[in-house]
């Protein structure tokens, strides 16, 4: 959830650049105690409170990490015998391991890994995850709260000359028919990008970007994701925020 970091940037930073900020509705709208936030909060707190040997050990890793290779991260013996294929027993009530599905790069750029690209047991597995059979929209009655907050950050931000553009990247199958029932877009969506006076890209509204299909319901491939940053870039640039 964004509700934690984008309050730091507007609060505690003199940033006024461009702000893009993406949108999932079961993350976004969300108090700032929910688990969503919560997370978001966690690396705000770690950028403050991370020591001395900590902030050495990461400019060492920066340093040498260049002259090394790597296998992609997933394919690590490390990383496999943390992924057990195995299911828990009846007695065990572990939460799900998720599979190898994306892989981060120093500049936190994420994208899915080749393998998870076409593997549709992994996938299967990463979308029984995603799956709840009964899934609420458990914040509908702080929706006003929630909007003001965002509302409040946006008009700070664009007040010492920032500029903030939201996107709605594509999803497919289970996560459409859930969104479309617990977050209406005219009640969401249009409202927010009404209400904050800022640029809105939905993937819906653009050929190339409504037919993309995750494979696992809410996260492209690595060929949409090149494609569909270069739409995000055109959009920013046709609006003049770039």
């Amino acid at each position: 959830s964004p509700f934690h970091p984008v309050a730091e940037i507007v609060n505690n930073t003199e940033f006024a650049g461009l702000l893009v900020i993406g949108v999932s509705p079961g993350l976004f709208f969300t108090t700032a105690d929910s688990w969503g936030a919560n997370r978001g909060k966690a690396f705000v707190d770690q950028y403050h409170e991370r020591t001395y040997a900590e902030q050495f050990n990461q400019w060492l890793y920066y340093y040498i990490d260049p002259h090394f290779a790597y296998l992609e991260e997933g394919l690590t013996l490390e990383a496999m015998l943390e992924r057990p294929l195995l299911p828990n027993r009846d007695s065990i009530d572990s939460p799900p391991v998720w599979p190898p599905m994306v892989a981060m790069s120093r500049d936190r750029n994420i994208r899915m890994t080749s393998f998870f690209e076409t593997d549709t047991t992994l996938q299967r597995r990463q979308k029984d995850i995603w799956f709840n059979p009964d899934p609420k929209n458990r914040y509908v009655e702080q929706v006003d709260t929630i909007f003001a907050h965002y509302i409040g950050l946006v008009e700070k931000f664009k007040a010492r000359g920032g500029r903030i553009a939201f996107i709605r990247p594509p999803i497919t199958g289970y996560y459409v028919d859930t969104e479309s029932k617990l977050y209406p877009r005219a009640e969401y969506w249009d409202r927010l990008i009404e209400e904050c006076d800022c640029p809105g890209y939905h993937y819906a509204d653009h050929e190339v970007s409504a037919v993309m299909n995750p494979p696992e319901w809410s996260h492209l491939n690595r060929k949409e994701s090149d494609l569909y940053t270069r739409l995000i870039i055109e959009k920013l640039k046709n609006d003049e925020l770039l």
